[in-house]
């Protein structure tokens, strides 16, 4: 039984579509289940023998909290670093971006959707054999 080239390509094409297409949308649900997240700047203190960052929140509060000095990467006191907090639970927060995994997964995704879609485009215009 030969396989036609045309009926593979359609099968592959309408993969990639699908599973782009699910992939984004995973992408979508995950960033979606995290919830948003704030960007702001810290300043790094030291009281007494803890170390730290404070930062205001969008309601201009202080937020304080104590970090280990590995976190800091050998940060002196004084220093500003770049911190993201979630605004409806500031105990949450991390000095590397959340969204980053997600964001790569979106693209992933939307990629083989395009990808399957311009091949479906150029397998519909392809002259017939």
């Amino acid at each position: 039984m030969d396989a036609d080239p045309a009926v593979i390509a359609e099968l592959v094409t309408s993969a990639l579509i699908y599973l782009g297409l699910a992939i984004l949308i995973s992408a979508a649900i995950i960033h979606w289940s995290k919830g948003s997240w704030v960007k702001t700047s810290a300043v790094v203190y030291t009281a007494g023998a803890h170390t730290g960052l404070r930062w205001h929140n969008q309601r201009n509060e202080i937020r304080e909290v104590y970090v280990n000095e590995d976190e800091l990467h050998s940060s002196v006191p004084g220093t500003e670093l770049t911190v993201f907090y979630q605004p409806r639970k500031p105990s949450n927060w991390s000095l590397k971006k959340p969204h980053g995994h997600t964001v790569v997964l979106a693209a992933v995704g939307a990629g083989m959707a395009i990808i399957g879609t311009i091949a479906s485009f150029l397998d519909f215009f392809a002259p017939p054999s």
